[in-house]
């Protein structure tokens, strides 16, 4: 068929608009879509950028924060006991018993001292609160939120287990050696040694020089020592490396 000059133009208008549809279709249309997938990308890596930038803002100081409170930390272990074996601890204790430390003797005539398996005790801790003493109306009024300087306080909080024995003894001892004793409590570089009961069975006159006699029950509290952060990533590896020796044993 012989195709005269404007059915030539009309077939070569068809073509042009039929290859602008398929460019459409098939390169500029993908590549938009691929343009509005990168766009929200790059919007939702831009909006996780700035959270990790805020994130490493704050936690600028972390290491600083973390040596403070391991200084902090050791500190307050420092109150109390290192973990050790029954008889450690009872010739601990026994050395307490020579309130006079010029080692000729104990003032404290220990006659049975016993200790219990290491168990676990929570340390309470006390909160002044000045709103313990309420009436029904005060308690009502706080439940319905109307005073807004209210404040919720407690008066004791568990504040973590830690290690302790038990030991329970007879004794006779002066007067004014038994208070040495008790004194000495309050002083020791390790405060956690600590009279839970006391009993005595005769004051008699009641003098420096008296002898007494009685019962005391002690708790000797003790905190496992706490690692550095370096410490503890020297352990981890530690662990890592056995384990993949122990594998590759296999």
């Amino acid at each position: 068929m012989k195709l005269n000059q404007r059915d030539k133009l009309i077939l070569i208008g068809v073509l042009v608009v039929l290859i602008w549809v398929v460019g459409i279709v098939v390169f500029i249309k993908p590549a938009i879509e691929a343009v509005n997938t990168a766009s929200e990308t790059l919007d939702s890596k831009e909006m996780e950028l700035t959270d990790l930038s805020q994130q490493v803002e704050d936690e600028k100081n972390l290491p600083d924060e973390v040596d403070a409170a391991y200084a902090k930390s050791q500190d307050v272990a420092s109150i109390f006991y290192p973990r050790m074996l029954q008889h450690q601890a009872m010739t601990e204790v026994q050395t307490q018993f020579d309130v006079n430390k010029d080692q000729a003797g104990q003032e404290i005539n220990n006659l049975n001292l016993a200790i219990t398996q290491i168990s676990s005790i929570s340390i309470p801790r006390y909160v002044f609160n000045p709103y313990s003493s309420s009436t029904d109306l005060d308690n009502m009024l706080d439940s319905l939120g109307t005073d807004p300087n209210a404040e919720q306080t407690v008066d004791q909080v568990q504040i973590g287990a830690l290690n302790n024995y038990t030991m329970q003894f007879t004794f006779n001892a002066r007067k004014a050696d038994l208070l040495t004793f008790l004194d000495n409590l309050n002083t020791n570089s390790h405060r956690s040694l600590v009279v839970n009961d006391l009993s005595i069975s005769d004051i008699g006159e009641n003098n420096d020089d008296t002898e007494l006699e009685g019962s005391m029950t002690l708790d000797f509290i003790m905190a496992r020592e706490m690692l550095s952060l370096e410490e503890y990533e020297a352990a981890i590896d530690a662990a890592a490396a056995e384990a993949a020796n122990d594998t590759a044993a296999e």
